[in-house]
């Protein structure tokens, strides 16, 4: 009786895991959680929303001065912006977060316009990423991996 009880109970709570984050989430320890960040960039269209700009080294402030004005000329003055700076050295990234949007689609309608009306040159890409992705960038430093993701996956 016990065997068939296992054999039953098992896989429902595995399913349960497996299925319900929310209860997932809850079975983990916190020390665990931070670790098990998944480094893998997920597709979540209806999250909240920011746009990127990969600007040349040293054009930071001279990239944040162009997007806020930018910004007051096309209906944007009330987004918010915060340097970030992806690796070391020679590799390192300059970043400009232009935050926040409901979702992707008006993050990817921001760069569309700006796509339009700006001829930056210091910027080498901008795209929009949802706050989940933000985030495992900044953990996993690595803009490649994102910006071939969003080109596979959520790029129109």
């Amino acid at each position: 009786m016990k065997t068939f009880f296992i054999i039953l109970i098992i896989p429902f709570l595995l399913t349960q895991c497996i299925t319900d984050n929310n209860r997932s989430e809850a079975l983990v320890p916190i020390e665990q959680k931070n670790k098990n960040i998944s480094n893998k960039f997920e597709i979540n269209t209806n999250q909240l929303s920011y746009v990127i700009a990969i600007t040349e080294s040293g054009k930071l402030a001279e990239t944040k001065k162009y997007i806020k004005g930018f910004n007051l000329n096309s209906g944007y003055e009330k987004l918010r912006m915060n340097n970030i700076y992806l690796g070391t050295g020679e590799d390192k990234l300059s970043i400009v977060a232009i935050r926040r949007f409901e979702n992707i689609e008006s993050a990817q309608n921001y760069c569309k316009i700006y796509k339009g009306k700006a001829n930056y040159k210091p910027i080498s890409y901008i795209l929009p990423i949802s706050q989940n992705n933000y985030r495992r960038l900044l953990k996993n430093k690595n803009f490649e991996k994102y910006r071939m993701f969003y080109k596979k996956y959520i790029a129109l």
